[in-house]
């Protein structure tokens, strides 16, 4: 009879040690699923990031070839006329002459707020 009852507690004792193995082994499958997920949304995270960035600086460039642009437009038609006009360099200190002048306290030039 104990022999028996050493056969059903080896047996207990079997099924219970895999069972722990099972369960050990669900637990670690889930740490690594858990860790590819948090892997892929790190990837997302930085391909967003990555996006914003490239959207910002195709914003800066246009807006640098805007100005360019502009300042193409500006000095084109004065560089044109140079032979039979004033010169850029006159025609931008005309138009400084014409701006009202703002008041200055050093001798960097750092203009003051005018008060009416």
């Amino acid at each position: 009879m104990s022999k028996l009852f050493d056969k059903l507690k080896d047996a207990n004792r079997e099924r219970a040690a895999t069972q722990r193995d099972r369960i050990e082994a669900e637990r670690s499958a889930g740490q690594a699923a858990q860790a590819k997920l948090g892997e892929e949304k790190r990837g997302l995270d930085m391909a967003r990031e990555r996006q914003a960035a490239e959207v910002e600086l195709r914003r800066i460039a246009n807006a640098r070839a805007e100005t360019e642009a502009k300042a193409a437009r500006v000095i084109r038609p004065a560089s044109r006329g140079s032979a039979s006009g004033p010169s850029t360099w006159r025609i931008l200190a005309v138009a400084r002459c014409r701006w009202p002048r703002a008041k200055t306290s050093n001798t960097r030039g750092v203009p003051q707020p005018t008060t009416l």
